[in-house]
């Protein structure tokens, strides 16, 4: 659906969340200068957490500031957890003009949204692992032991992540073995162990 330049305004009506929230089998979205203001991003962010269709969705033109941007950042990358990253929107890209989510390192990239959940798993890990505190941040999320060989196993494949790497991050990933060796050393290492493949 195209509706750029339409005087598009919701006026509070949820009309637009409601609809994007229903994962209707929609791939691409404009809404280029319309009259979406912040209020209307917070709202398109909370229902693109629950759209799993969406690919591309273009609102540049609206009345967006700093706050309605960081609802959308968010609603792609939350970067507060590892449930709440994985919970995070990892298939539409969107495009705001001269301020491109899509090429924040925060953002989806074209393609497997596995791929991109990957990416987002890996780059909290990465930045736990610099800090020394991925074990504790394991601890506090509850991540239960039965889903870490998946985990590992995830991390493990992460060769096709080292161009994403070298190219996105200017190094600010860590190598999948430290991932592992830290994970491995000290966390729950018996429990681990019953849930080997």
């Amino acid at each position: 659906f195209d509706f750029t330049g339409n005087h598009v305004a919701t006026h509070g009506d949820p009309f637009l969340y409601d609809f994007l929230r229903s994962n209707p089998e929609l791939e691409s979205l404009r809404l280029r200068d319309n009259y979406l203001n912040d209020d209307d991003a917070v709202h398109v962010a909370n229902a693109l957490r629950h759209n799993t269709n969406l690919q591309y969705l273009a609102l540049s033109g609206n009345n967006f500031t700093e706050r309605g941007i960081a609802a959308l950042e968010t609603a792609l990358f939350d970067q507060t957890s590892l449930n709440s990253a994985a919970d995070s929107n990892h298939r539409c890209i969107i495009h705001l003009g001269d301020y491109d989510i899509e090429n924040d390192v925060n953002g989806n990239y074209i393609g497997d949204a596995t791929e991109n959940r990957k990416r987002k798993i890996y780059k909290i890990l990465s930045r736990q692992c610099r800090d020394g505190s991925n074990l504790m941040h394991l601890d506090e999320e509850n991540i239960v032991p039965e889903i870490m060989p998946n985990v590992l196993g995830m991390i493990a494949s992460l060769e096709s992540l080292r161009e994403y790497q070298e190219v996105q991050l200017d190094g600010e990933l860590v190598e999948p073995i430290a991932l592992v060796y830290e994970i491995m050393r000290g966390w729950k290492m018996p429990m681990l162990y019953c849930f080997r493949k």
